[in-house]
């Protein structure tokens, strides 16, 4: 314990006074931002598009002019193209219905206005990031003549370069007859013929088509729906029967024998596992302020993704900027990465916690090849559902012209790379964070890779505790020497400053900025290495299994000096608030080339997440040795128990709610703080409504399946382990930091609503 104030003390010392120092420091000794990279998941695209939109030239001499051909449809230069265009023959073509359009539009046929009326048309607001000019979906998408012309909405991008994704975006009616190539054509003639300046790339949302991979979601979402609705009549039936032979003690006997498959039935049962999702019992042994840490740390995970999120699909990203970069609470949200740090600390205290346990309890032996298959079948079937509904039901349900930048990219990278979700191996391949999957789960890629590792840190702490931990901290030590080594060699630089970064050139865009140095890309994807790839993120892991092994063997009864308790406390508060806002007036006040020393920034990077962790480890330790006070009981309100084992679908579900409420939209968001405060409710809410159902569908029979295919084996000789076997065979293979569904400890194996894995105790070797 002196030592690990000592060493909070230190770090205290050391942080405040580097980033002190780093206010003074001449601006000319500093290495410019400008030549750092962007974090791969801020949308740089927004800022090249909102930089391209705004230039002066551009905007006077095509823009306007072109706006003034789009909005003038009757004019006859617009029917004398489209007339050399048309194609010939009686089948319906993309020119000929056109050039229909246009003859109708003369004539003020209200379809044909109303056509014309839906298209984009100039907005106010191009300085202040409004560069989407979307014009109205839904009338453009309604609008018809009864007979041979159905439109949709399409957006067309004034680009720089051939195919371009970035400039000015403008909405254009056409009909649906015509492909995206023939409205290129048609708008490149309109726009600048000779291809000068101005490229044009158009986007449509694409048809629904129900292919093979449809309907066989379809037929796995209608089954699950079925089983559960049997399995829940199941069991009421079940509880009826029990009453009316509740007098009959045999019968009573026979109804507990149950055979395999009824409790396969039971599995599915919505009043079971409801019930015991709403178990509130804290039983002894159980570390219950675990229970607030996972939800409050969920919380943070989608608050931070709902202000990110907003960034390329806002009509306002320069009030967005100012309001971030003058206020330094934003702070909180810039530093919500450091709620999957928690979680890495939480799956790996539980990971030594219940480990030694089981080891304790079975003279040091694991049946490793169970606890993986265990831990394996235990997540993949909801990662499984969630890539499913992602391929297939999300491009049905979000709808608009935000659609095709939103939700396409994504299912196409999940068509691509699916199966590296499903092997784990995510966070490695593709190398890039905005290829993958369902890039959010490059989380649990890594938990699963320090999972196939923790056996071999298992046996050291067990055998040779000394040396387990030892070598523990030598990989944290080793962790943040990498990640200190790439952060110098590539100029990277902590997240606060690279979001402060972008904000501050968005804010920038308004005052006539329009050069700077693009980031190289080698150095977008060691970012990624820094943020996702195991070799840079086990320290934080390391360290919370060394806090559940010093729980185990203290078995949670550390007595400490009141003085002492103070003090930690104190210091523990100071530098966890410093690893947030420690770089609050740098980001607030600095321009860019004024931010601080590479050696600053990589130091930061190297040591920032190791202590945070120590923050946790400390505040655990003192909450189960009865030092936490107000703390303790707030973290360990028994309010959290069934939110905190819903959290593992509520990561899963909550990117896909946000995107749905940001891509569903007929228009941009216009940023407000009121406004992120209803969509951040809306998001909590709907999340973890979404998680209730997913964890009824799938997470909960799963946990009910697996406990049919590896029954327990209860060992009653030994009194003092009752608690033990009620915590369930391979108590080791705890669901990482996030996984939080549970059943009743004596049928489903809860510990502090992580799920462990159901199967058989382990067996010894």
């Amino acid at each position: 314990m002196i030592i690990m104030t000592i060493f909070l003390l230190f770090c205290i010392v050391v942080m405040n006074v580097a980033l002190l120092a780093s206010a003074d420091t001449n601006s000319a000794m500093h290495s410019s931002i400008r030549n750092h990279p962007y974090p791969s998941y801020l949308p740089q695209k927004a800022l090249d598009s909102l930089l391209r939109a705004r230039e002066h030239n551009f905007y006077e001499s095509s823009v306007e002019s072109s706006l003034t051909l789009l909005n003038n449809i009757a004019n006859p230069e617009i029917i004398s193209r489209i007339s050399e265009q048309k194609a010939e023959g009686d089948e319906p073509t993309c020119n000929g219905l056109v050039l229909k359009l246009v003859l109708a539009t003369i004539a003020g046929v209200p379809y044909a206005r109303q056509i014309d009326d839906a298209g984009g048309k100039e907005e106010s607001g191009l300085l202040k990031g409004n560069y989407m000019w979307l014009g109205t979906y839904y009338q453009c998408s309604g609008a018809t003549n009864g007979k041979d012309i159905t439109t949709k909405m399409c957006t067309s991008i004034f680009g720089d370069k051939p195919n371009s994704t970035e400039g000015l975006q403008l909405g254009v009616c056409f009909p649906d007859i015509c492909t995206v190539e023939e409205i290129n054509v048609l708008m490149q003639a309109l726009i600048d013929p000779n291809m000068t300046t101005t490229y044009m790339n158009s986007r449509c949302p694409k048809p629904i088509v129900f292919d093979a991979v449809d309907i066989t979601a379809i037929v796995i979402f209608s089954l699950l729906g079925v089983f559960v609705l049997f399995g829940t009549i199941y069991e009421v039936y079940c509880i009826l029967k029990r009453k009316t032979n509740e007098n009959t003690h045999r019968e009573r006997e026979n109804f507990k024998q149950k055979s395999a498959l009824s409790s396969l039935a039971m599995s599915f049962s919505v009043v079971k596992n409801t019930n015991t999702l709403l178990d509130l019992t804290q039983k002894e042994g159980n570390i219950h302020v675990l229970n607030g840490l996972r939800f409050l740390s969920m919380s943070w995970v989608i608050l931070g993704h709902t202000f990110n999120f907003i960034l390329g699909v806002s009509d306002n990203m320069v009030d967005f900027a100012d309001w971030a970069l003058n206020h330094g609470t934003f702070q909180v949200i810039i530093n919500g990465v450091l709620s999957v740090d928690t979680f890495f600390f939480l799956s790996g205290l539980l990971v030594t916690y219940l480990g030694m346990r089981e080891m304790t309890k079975r003279r040091g032996k694991l049946n490793v090849p169970l606890m993986y298959l265990s831990r394996y079948l235990r997540l993949t079937p909801t990662v499984a559902l969630i890539i499913l509904f992602m391929v297939t039901f999300v491009p049905m349900i979000v709808e608009g012209p935000l659609e095709p930048i939103s939700v396409e990219p994504v299912v196409g990278w999940c068509q691509k790379y699916w199966w590296t979700n499903l092997l784990y191996i995510n966070n490695l391949y593709p190398a890039d964070l905005g290829r993958e999957c369902i890039a959010w789960t490059w989380y649990l890629a890594n938990d699963m890779q320090f999972y196939l590792l923790s056996p071999i840190f298992l046996y050291l702490l067990y055998k040779y505790p000394k040396v387990g931990l030892g070598v523990m901290g030598g990989v944290v030590l080793a962790n943040s020497a990498i990640v200190g080594a790439l952060s110098t060699h590539f100029n990277l630089y902590p997240d606060s400053l690279a979001y402060g970064y972008l904000l501050r050139l968005l804010l920038m865009s308004t005052t006539g900025y329009e050069t700077r140095t693009d980031p190289p890309p080698e150095g977008m994807i060691y970012f990624d290495d820094i943020y996702t790839k195991p070799w840079c993120r086990i320290g934080v892991y390391m360290i919370g299994m060394a806090t559940g092994y010093i729980i185990f063997v203290t078995k949670g009864k550390i007595k400490m000096n009141e003085w002492f308790v103070t003090l930690m406390w104190m210091a523990v508060a100071a530098i966890e608030l410093t690893v947030i806002y420690g770089w609050t007036g740098t980001v607030m006040y600095s321009d860019i080339g004024e931010y601080p020393s590479q050696n600053l920034a990589s130091f930061y990077n190297a040591v920032f997440r190791p202590i945070w962790a120590f923050g946790l480890s400390w505040l655990t330790i003192a909450c189960v040795s009865g030092y936490g006070g107000p703390i303790n009981s707030f973290l360990s309100w028994k309010f959290f128990i069934p939110l905190s084992r819903l959290t593992f679908c509520a990561y899963l579900i909550h990117p896909i709610v946000i995107t749905y409420m940001y891509a569903s939209r007929e228009i941009e968001i216009h940023f407000a703080l009121n406004i992120m405060i209803y969509y951040f409710l809306a998001a909590m809410l709907l999340s973890y409504g979404l998680a209730y159902l997913l964890h009824l569908v799938i997470e909960a029979p799963v946990a009910g399946i697996q406990k049919i295919i590896f029954p327990s084996k209860k060992r009653p000789e030994i009194k003092s382990m009752k608690l033990e076997t009620e915590a369930n065979d391979n108590a080791v293979a705890v669901e990482n930091g996030f996984a939080k569904a549970s059943l009743r400890s004596q049928k489903q194996g809860i510990d502090n609503g992580v799920v462990l894995e159901n199967t058989c105790e382990i067996d010894k070797l």
